[in-house]
């Protein structure tokens, strides 16, 4: 049998589906890392900082600090597991043009196949999985005063998202969705009462590297007694890498075999973008401390390399893989052929949200002290090239406590809540967004009055999520009165834990000794 006019006449129906990979997935949509500092890492709330990570969570709150030049070094250890399952239970087709004049499921997309199958809680599903034994952050403070001014400078360093060459050693299941498709429109193209028997690879892995480092200088002034103001600029340097390689894919339909073609697809991109954070602080009495944040991304532009596009060529001129090519023509491809499906764009859009965030801490006794959070991102009003419309407002609220058994021992534990802010039926295996519940804990040692030790962890638990797909295939112009409809679940988890640890040392020289610090602070305080 020849199946060359088939694969033509399905793949080209294929291509009316929005099949193998988003476009988003070059570039991961969580946003900016909340962790920034061991002292998050072991309260989950640190919006109301009066200390030195305030230069990231609370900056317009560094002028509550006593003077001095400060130095905060924090490291994490970041473990993350992500779980995907799909079944592809059912195929309704409706082609005249072959026979089938009855809505139903007419073919079974159980074919035999290597993918992996079962749930997210099995042995065998989709996964990645890695840990990243350096997610550091830096920061230094400035804190003085000059003619009765109060105020302080500092700049901040850190790890903005990362994907520490994460691996999908299963690949992904939106890749075997597309074989599996393709399948069973070339097994109803060549006869439509035998479903095609097999699916096979010799491997199928995918793989993402992503670093996005943000510089952060700004300046504190205090206006009142009770209200001080921040502003700070960031700037942020983005890279990342995708890969995916299939090897020797291969379906069976009616005893003959068709190779389906290698994968090999291998694409940098790297970008630079700039925001502008603003802050106020309120401290209307010592024991209350009330911090704002507003944060401000400009258009954040990603310029692509592709440096391997390698694909069966029908499955590239449906256009489904473009988000891969850089806007370079490639000759070689397809026996000199070219791309037929274009040479895809050089840029797109990674540009973080607009957020708000407040944190406000109360110390109900001078050694115990409560905090509450809130963190809202506007995701819905950024442009991300439409991807945008997928999502909802996006938001985190929580709280923590901690209490001095001693003065130099300070306990801690906190919880928060997250909400991506994505429509359910939008999520992915690449970048689920699942609403998660963290818990944290730790401990600080005042170990004189310029050093501080802090150490702790967190444990996130996410909301698993089944998304179910109705993905049709639709060609009037091609083949008239002719529909595809797939019908496909999809499982997803995920486990995340973290261990934080940092120091921040206070240099007390010249004129910095001069200090004029309140003898009524809270124990908490750092001194």
């Amino acid at each position: 049998m020849k199946l060359l006019p088939y694969l033509t006449v399905a793949m080209m129906m294929f291509a009316s589906i929005n099949t193998t990979l988003y476009a988003n997935e070059l570039f991961q949509e969580d946003g900016i890392f909340p962790n920034h500092s061991a002292e998050y890492v072991r309260t989950l709330n640190r919006n109301a900082s009066t200390e030195a990570d305030g230069a990231f969570y609370n900056p317009a709150g560094l002028v509550l600090m006593d003077k001095g030049l400060y130095i905060m070094f924090s490291n994490q250890i970041f473990y993350k597991k992500r779980m995907h399952a799909m079944n592809y239970y059912y195929i309704d087709i409706y082609a005249p043009s072959f026979g089938i004049d009855e809505e139903g499921p007419t073919q079974n997309p159980h074919a035999y196949t290597n993918r992996p199958t079962g749930n997210t809680s099995s042995d065998n599903c989709y996964f990645m999985e890695t840990t990243s034994p350096a997610l550091p952050d830096l920061n230094i403070i400035y804190r003085d005063s000059y003619s009765n001014h109060e105020f302080a400078l500092y700049y901040s360093m850190g790890v903005m998202q990362a994907a520490p060459r994460v691996v999908f050693p299963k690949s992904l299941a939106q890749v075997d969705f597309g074989m599996l498709a393709t399948g069973e429109l070339l097994a109803m193209a060549a006869d439509p009462d035998s479903p095609f028997t097999e699916y096979t690879y010799e491997s199928n892995i995918a793989t993402r590297t992503e670093y996005f480092i943000g510089n952060t200088v700004g300046a504190s002034y205090k206006i009142l007694n009770f209200l001080s103001a921040s502003v700070a600029t960031r700037f942020i340097y983005g890279y990342g890498n995708q890969n995916i390689k299939v090897n020797n894919p291969r379906l069976i339909i009616n005893d003959a075999a068709m190779d389906l073609g290698n994968w090999d697809i291998d694409v940098d991109y790297e970008g630079y973008g700039l925001g502008i954070i603003a802050g106020i602080n309120v401290n209307p009495f010592n024991k209350l401390i009330i911090g704002l944040r507003y944060e401000y991304y400009f258009p954040m532009i990603l310029k692509k390399n592709t440096q391997s596009f390698e694909v069966n060529p029908i499955l590239e001129a449906t256009g489904q893989l473009n988000i891969f090519k850089d806007g370079t023509p490639d000759p070689d491809f397809n026996s000199g052929s070219g791309y037929l499906a274009g040479n895809g764009k050089k840029e797109f859009k990674g540009t973080y949200p607009q957020s708000a965030s407040i944190g406000i801490a109360y110390y109900i006794i001078d050694n115990l002290r409560c905090e509450i959070d809130s963190d809202v991102y506007l995701r819905k009003y950024v442009d991300l090239d439409g991807r945008e419309n997928d999502y909802d407002i996006g938001y985190r609220i929580g709280g923590s406590l901690e209490y001095a058994i001693t003065s130099p021992i300070v306990l801690s534990a906190g919880y928060s809540y997250y909400d991506p802010g994505i429509k359910k039926d939008k999520r992915n295996e690449i970048d689920p967004l699942l609403q998660s519940h963290s818990i944290g804990g730790g401990i600080k040692f005042i170990l004189n009055d310029s050093l501080v030790l802090n150490i702790g962890g967190f444990y996130t638990i996410y909301k698993k999520e089944k998304v179910h797909q109705e993905i049709i295939i639709q060609q009037e112009s091609l083949l008239p009165d002719t529909r595809v409809i797939n019908y496909v679940s999809k499982e997803l988890d995920e486990i995340t834990f973290s261990i934080g640890m940092g120091l921040t040392y206070r240099f007390k020289t010249g004129t910095l000794s001069q200090d004029t610090e309140s003898t009524d602070q809270p124990v908490l305080k750092l001194k």
